[in-house]
């Protein structure tokens, strides 16, 4: 469960207990998990995920205050620069862009010399994104039935940066009891008679296995497999 989905199910339950009449724990039990729930939205990663969510970040949401909207908005950036810093140790990225920056100066020396003028100062990439971080806040709201992580997919072409980072968020696991789950999960796959599976193979396996609901999500997204593999179109993940 993501902290999103907590975050809603966690209100629901509050809101369900509230509804029990003459009961002396009602209020108490109803105090206690509100309390509970505000202690863990002081986490910055469980504010972010919210912030990235329409469901309860929308203009003139009141979730959270301006000054808390400031502090979430430079986490997202930074987190951005974090995985660019991760992809970047992983390819020559920087090369191929000085390279092609400089045939561009050429292009532009050339332009200015024939014609006159001069070169506007170019837009920041990382102003851009900052804009968009900002705009988050002015969103639409959508309702509690709402695909959020489709929302993002869906923005990966326009929303790139906020895409990688929602992609992030929305895969921390809400609570502890995860963690031991993949544990337990390693346990049953890596048993005794397969213990000569490689650490990719391994890996690969638990990530299939511990994610099967998102795995059933991206499956049929991931490719065209009615033209790739015709003798699976009927099967249920296709279709």
């Amino acid at each position: 469960m993501s902290l999103n989905d907590f975050y809603m199910e966690w209100l629901m339950t509050i809101r369900e207990v509230r509804k029990v009449e003459n009961n002396p724990y009602t209020l108490d039990l109803a105090t206690s998990l509100t309390r509970r729930l505000t202690n863990l939205k002081c986490s910055m990663a469980f504010k972010m995920a919210l912030y990235m969510d329409p469901r309860f970040s929308y203009i003139n949401s009141t979730l959270f205050a301006a000054e808390e909207k400031e502090q979430i908005q430079r986490f997202i950036v930074r987190t951005w620069e974090r995985i660019k810093q991760l992809n970047a140790e992983n390819n020559n990225e920087s090369t191929v862009l000085s390279n092609t920056s400089d045939k561009i100066d050429e292009k532009d020396d050339l332009i200015t010399e024939m014609f006159g003028g001069t070169l506007g100062a170019p837009s920041s990439s990382n102003s851009t994104f900052q804009q968009q971080v900002k705009a988050v806040e002015l969103e639409e709201r959508q309702p509690t039935s709402y695909n959020v992580w489709d929302h993002w997919v869906k923005r990966k072409t326009s929303h790139f940066e906020l895409s990688a980072v929602a992609a992030v968020v929305m895969s921390m696991p809400a609570t502890q009891s995860m963690v031991e789950r993949a544990f337990s999960a390693l346990a049953l796959v890596l048993s005794p008679h397969r213990s000569t599976l490689g650490d990719d193979t391994l890996k690969n396996i638990l990530l299939i296995k511990l994610n099967r609901d998102v795995y059933e999500q991206v499956m049929p997204k991931l490719y065209n497999w009615n033209d790739a593999l015709p003798e699976l179109s009927s099967t249920s993940f296709v279709n």
